[in-house]
């Protein structure tokens, strides 16, 4: 699938849930903050999970390149989504009536402050490292795959920002979705770390 594709993905994804929330009475805004913030935890972390098995040598062996490749890619262009998603749905829900600068500023804002802030600074996170791709030619391979290992500090965030200012995260089935995914991404750290990473080379454009 190419870039422009993704991304008419993206944008119609979007508009359609903008539509729908412009007209939808409360609580639906609520319910969509915190359907759409827990798909971008899940979109974050499976493209993380399909990151880690393109880019080791152990994760080569058992997924065919490719395939996982697009996975990676995918999940983190649907993620930039349903992220889009969750913050409109935040700015639409009248109980929060959270303002732009909440949405914008780290530590702006007055709901639990750090975790929101885990919040926003993970969101511009995701959103630079997922389009850097497109900045790959200039900025060269060894850099482009440099700028990408602040996706582990960003998940750690999106995690904090999950579990300390979501309305679920205290919630057991969160609890266990937390521990079971992050437990699971720790293992293929660990796996990436003992087999080694592949050497360096141009993986195929968007």
């Amino acid at each position: 699938m190419s870039g422009q594709t993704k991304i008419l993905w993206i944008v119609g994804i979007v508009a359609a849930a903008i539509s729908l929330l412009l007209v939808a009475p409360d609580p639906v805004p609520w319910h969509a903050a915190r359907a759409s913030g827990v798909v971008t935890y899940l979109l974050l972390w499976l493209s993380m999970v399909a990151g880690l098995s393109s880019s080791s040598r152990i994760g080569r062996m058992l997924i065919p390149a490719g395939e996982v490749f697009d996975v990676h890619s995918f999940s983190a262009y649907l993620m930039t989504a349903a992220l889009g998603i969750h913050v409109v749905s935040l700015i639409g829900d009248g109980w929060l009536s959270a303002p732009l600068s909440w949405i914008l500023i780290p530590g702006a804002s007055d709901y639990r402050t750090l975790p929101v802030a885990a919040g926003v600074v993970t969101a511009y996170l995701g959103l630079a490292i997922t389009f850097s791709t497109y900045l790959r030619r200039i900025v060269g391979n060894r850099n482009w795959r440099r700028f990408h290992y602040l996706a582990f500090p960003m998940y750690a965030l999106a995690l904090a920002h999950a579990v300390y200012a979501g309305t679920d995260g205290a919630s057991g089935w969160a609890q266990i979705m937390y521990f079971a995914t992050s437990g699971a991404l720790l293992f293929l750290v660990f796996l990436r770390i003992l087999g080694g990473a592949v050497p360096e080379r141009p993986l195929r454009t968007q």
